[in-house]
């Protein structure tokens, strides 16, 4: 019974991260004009998610010398204790990249 309460739980969390990383996103879209923000790491499952998981998001299109803004602007949007990594896709290796767009989800895709 523990242990279908504890799978129960982790499910909960990383919905809610899945929501936060969703309003960071389109936070990111509207303020800073983003193209694309994929979420990735153990919230879509490439890796084992547990409570204490932080939210991966890989960005396309933020600017450089806007990032440490826009990151800042986002850690409000976290419970406390929680953490973010924002990952600009211009500094992303390869394997993150193809990841991505293999195993990530996308959050946000700017309109053509």
């Amino acid at each position: 019974m523990k242990a279908i309460k504890e799978k129960m739980l982790l499910k909960e969390s990383r919905e809610r991260a899945k929501k936060i990383a969703k309003k960071c996103a389109l936070h990111l879209a509207k303020k800073y004009r983003i193209k694309k923000a994929y979420l990735i790491g153990s919230s879509v499952g490439m890796s084992t998610f547990h409570h204490y998981s932080d939210i991966d998001l890989l960005i396309v299109g933020l600017k450089p010398e806007l990032y440490f803004r826009a990151l800042a602007e986002i850690y409000r949007f976290l419970p406390k204790g929680s953490e973010l990594d924002l990952i600009p896709w211009e500094d992303a290796h390869e394997e993150i990249k193809e990841r991505a767009t293999t195993e990530g989800e996308i959050l946000y895709e700017k309109p053509l």
